[in-house]
């Protein structure tokens, strides 16, 4: 059963959220910042932002849905369902066109207008079959090109319509398929093309680990998702067997290196379970383990083992064979997001990590210039934080710093702009970015189109979109311009095999020659240079100020536990290392894998939150694995240069660089060691000596661990200060006390004897 989600245009509700509605609106006249926090597609609030009401209206409201099924030359097969709850007779089809397009743009405006424009058509036929409420049916459809005076070579827009009788309501138009049809081969243009097919998933790496070495950590996945993706019959396995058949000609893989990394790992096993042991645990001694459970064996062990290391075998010999191999954005993040962080080590590992890990598993050099924004175009702020990204290593510009890089971005031709130096642009036809985004089951809304021309594309079958996106590559090509084709990144086999297909037939016919991406010219900068870099229309899907700013905080916060440890030669594990997975983990909280799609958006923002908060919580343990031991209630020394004496423990794999911080009352002075040297997974006790005001009496004082920047890092601890030499003069004091009040006693005592003989 087809299913589809209805949006009423005539809803109308009252803002819940002032911020939310203050964006909105303005997004009307011009491109909106992002929303302050996720908002589901399906909320009124920011529903018109995804899909404009006005469009096709009686189609979206309609409970009656018409999709296709399969199309064999001219012939059609397709269904119709009744969602509603009223019997469905008098069910009569008919088939009509609109005139025929020269361009992508045009081919797509016509399949959101208005049905008049569809003036070309067939008579009705009738159907032989009644739907009651819930029901489907299905019926063949054959094209009659004489009838649609379809027989000269070109790409026309066509549109199934569905009349019929919904209980007692009258012979009416219900409902309607659309879709870009060609009719024989389009005039050779001979168009340079490339076409791109990204191979990405959600890994569901459990966020929060470290790294280790020399041997990576135990792999632990929260499902199985990817190995059902790597399996007989998977979605992963699938688009390389389609990429293998090709013979790559003119096809490119955008790889995503995230999801490379961890099927690598799945090789030397895994587990799936839904927690993740504390890195920073106290070791446990062999007599307590003998009747405790070890919590790192939680969960099940993996199935996936074969089919990944089967996978990267495939892979593997893509790359050897001559294959083209490219890099996504590290877990497809989106870059826009990333550059509002500051965060500049996020930027080197979202750009420059993908070449070093797949020349690492693919045993080939990968190297590549070319960028591939998630969203489809870089604003300015975006393309100043990738021009100073660097080309290697992220350590090593984390360490000791790197030239940058000279990148090109491929981005939506509406969206060039006058982004930054080392950085240029290779255009792609925004109208054919939109069509080819909007297949599958899961189809995208891409933010560089306009808004008012946005409908869901779910009014239409996958089956047609698909149909839709073939005819559009040839019209495309037929342009004479360059062609670069990037599909939804959650690409399926079949529609896969039908890009390639078709893009072989405009190869073998001249009307298209296969070039590899990165010889695709870039957009001359002169025109373009005073012009605003970014998409001219809203965003909905672009990730929200809290989902940044969280991720900002975080980033800073990496960033301090690496300068704090030290590396030492005699340790393998170097400092960046340890923390670049939970930088992994920010970039996958921000990534655009299933943002742009309003049948996923919602599972996107969960799943950044709880990669954000598992994150979180292992920072928060590595931070107070580095503390300070409280020495008891009151120190007591037995003259003021005496030393007092603290322990500082870590827990975390390398030593630490620290130095004590203190507060105490009013002239009070703590001197302290310039730098504290805390061994890896060990402890130091430490010595300082205070200078007191008032050596007479307690004196209280905070003490904790900060970096050699000054940056707070333990929690504080509170320690009270007595000196000996004053407990003396006290007890002194009140012994002489003593010694007056005995002595009067005793005087007393005489007077009393001497009356009394008296």
């Amino acid at each position: 059963m087809i299913r589809r989600v209805l949006l009423d245009a005539r809803t109308s509700a009252s803002c819940a959220v002032a911020t939310v509605c203050a964006v909105v609106a303005l997004s009307a006249a011009a491109p909106a910042e992002a929303l302050p926090i996720p908002v589901s597609p399906s909320n009124p609030e920011v529903a018109t932002l995804w899909n404009n009401p006005g469009l096709r209206p009686v189609d979206q409201q309609s409970g009656v849905v018409i999709g296709t099924k399969e199309i064999s030359g001219d012939t059609l097969r397709l269904v119709i369902t009744n969602m509603t709850l009223e019997k469905l007779h008098g069910i009569h089809v008919r088939v009509q066109r609109g005139e025929a397009v020269t361009n992508v743009a045009d081919g797509a405006a016509a399949l959101s207008g208005d049905q008049s424009n569809f003036a070309v058509a067939t008579p009705f036929s009738s159907l032989d079959f009644e739907l009651g409420p819930q029901q489907s049916g299905e019926f063949t459809l054959q094209l009659d090109r004489t009838q649609l005076k379809m027989d000269t070579p070109g790409v026309f827009p066509l549109l199934i319509n569905v009349n019929g009788t919904l209980g007692e309501q009258g012979d009416a138009y219900l409902t309607s398929e659309r879709l870009l049809f060609q009719t024989g081969q389009l005039p050779e243009k001979d168009a340079p093309m490339t076409l791109l097919l990204p191979v990405t998933t959600d890994t569901d790496v459990l966020p929060g680990e470290p790294g280790e070495a020399p041997n990576a950590p135990l792999l632990l996945l929260g499902s199985e998702n990817l190995a059902n993706q790597l399996g007989t019959g998977g979605r992963l396995s699938g688009l390389l067997d389609a990429y293998e058949q090709a013979n790559y000609r003119g096809t490119c893989l955008a790889v995503d290196p995230e999801m490379v990394d961890t099927i690598d790992r799945m090789r030397a096993g895994y587990r799936v379970t839904s927690s993740r042991p504390n890195p920073v645990a106290p070791r446990q001694r062999l007599r307590d383990s003998w009747f405790s459970q070890n919590d790192t064996a939680s969960g099940s062990e993996g199935s996936g083992t074969q089919a990944a290391a089967r996978w990267i075998d495939q892979l593997r010999r893509i790359a050897k064979n001559g294959g083209c191999i490219t890099a996504l954005p590290w877990a497809n993040t989106d870059l826009g997001a990333v550059a509002r962080t500051g965060n500049q080590s996020l930027m080197n590992e979202a750009v420059a990590r993908g070449n070093v890990v797949l020349s690492r598993v693919l045993e080939s050099p990968t190297r590549s210039d070319v960028i591939i924004p998630g969203q489809g175009y870089l604003d300015r702020r975006t393309a100043q934080a990738l021009a100073q990204a660097s080309a290697q290593d992220p350590e090593r510009s984390f360490e000791v710093g790197a030239e940058p890089g000279n990148w090109r971005a491929l981005v939506a031709g509406n969206t060039v702009g006058g982004l930054a130096d080392g950085i240029s642009a290779i255009p792609f036809d925004p109208a054919l970015g939109s069509l080819l985004a909007a297949v599958g089951d899961t189809p995208d809304t891409t933010g560089y189109s306009n808004q008012w021309q946005r409908i869901d594309p779910r009014v239409d079958s996958a089956v047609g979109r698909r149909t839709t996106a073939v005819s559009a590559l040839a019209l495309a090509a037929s342009e004479g311009k360059p062609v670069v084709a990037l599909p939804t990144y959650d690409l399926s086999v079949a529609d896969a095999e039908a890009l390639i297909e078709q893009s072989n037939v405009l190869f073998e016919t001249k009307r298209a020659r296969p070039i590899p991406l990165a010889e695709h010219a870039v957009a001359d900068p002169g025109p373009t240079r005073e012009l605003t870099a970014g998409s001219p229309y809203p965003n909905p899907s672009e990730l929200t100020d809290t989902e940044v700013l969280r991720a900002t905080q975080q980033a800073r916060a990496l960033d301090d536990i690496t300068s704090l440890m030290t590396n030492d030669p005699a340790i393998t594990l170097s400092r960046y290392d340890y923390t670049t997975p939970m930088r992994w983990d920010l970039l996958r909280a921000l990534s655009v894998l299933g943002r742009r799609s309003m049948v996923t958006y919602d599972t996107a923002t969960k799943r950044a939150d709880t990669i954000l908060n598992g994150n979180r919580d292992t920072q928060q343990r590595l931070r107070q694995s580095v503390a300070l031991l409280p020495p008891g209630n009151v120190y007591t020394r037995t003259s003021a240069s005496s030393p007092l004496l603290i322990v500082a423990q870590n827990g975390l794999p390398l030593p630490v660089d620290a130095k004590l911080g203190f507060a105490g009352p009013e002239g009070a002075t703590i001197n302290v060691p310039a730098s504290l040297r805390i061994p890896a997974r060990g402890s130091i006790t430490t010595q300082m000596t205070a200078d007191l005001p008032d050596s007479s009496t307690r004196t209280d004082l905070t003490v904790w661990l900060a970096s050699q920047t000054g940056a707070q890092i333990s929690q504080p601890v509170e320690i009270g200060v007595q000196t000996r030499s004053g407990l003396l003069l006290i007890s002194g004091v009140v012994a002489a006390m003593f010694g007056l009040l005995g002595l009067l006693v005793f005087r007393q005592a005489k007077r009393r004897q001497s009356t009394r003989k008296s």
